[in-house]
């Protein structure tokens, strides 16, 4: 696949071609808490990094089948944490009125022919770079219209870290 970025874009559909758009959402911070001594900058510069060449957008029947995957992905951002991305869907079997998943991977592993199978691990990352698996998610049923508006697709981190501190009284007691 190939993935151009643009400052800013004019959608244009091509006659006989169906496209699709939508926008890529990753809240910023995605911390739950912060303690008075944890270091709030670790890692944070990180936490919504996508790899160039490690975004698959993807089409899965509602029975989790995989479809095939977007083409020629163009994409301008609007902020740090929110993206425009435009496609091609000319060459895939999808039918109108049909409801499909779009599945949206980043830092991920390749697609799946079955999307219950996708998995994710620590291993996918590597620090101190490394870049965090997401992934988001929405229905959408095709309409005849040759650009497909698929709305906002929100971005989830597939891994989290987590700290857990014992207090000395607990360790003391064993646990």
């Amino acid at each position: 696949y190939l993935i151009m970025d643009y400052d800013d874009c004019e959608i244009e559909t091509p006659e006989g071609k169906r496209h699709v758009v939508f926008t890529l959402r990753m809240e910023s911070p995605t911390r739950s808490s912060w303690d008075d001594d944890y270091d709030s900058d670790l890692g944070t510069i990180y936490d919504n990094r996508i790899a160039n060449s490690a975004l698959q957008v993807q089409i899965y029947t509602p029975d989790n089948r995989l479809m095939g995957e977007v083409e020629n992905i163009m994409y301008w951002s609007h902020s740090e944490t929110e993206y425009t991305f435009y496609g091609n869907i000319s060459h895939l079997p999808l039918t109108q009125g049909n409801t499909y998943k779009i599945v949206v991977l980043a830092n991920s592993p390749t697609a799946s022919n079955d999307i219950n199978s996708l998995d994710f691990s620590i291993d996918d990352i590597t620090y101190p770079d490394g870049y965090i698996p997401m992934v988001g998610i929405v229905q959408y049923t095709l309409t005849n219209a040759p650009l497909q508006e698929l709305g906002t697709i929100d971005m989830l981190r597939s891994v989290a870290k987590v700290v857990v501190d014992i207090n000395s009284h607990m360790i003391a007691e064993g646990y």
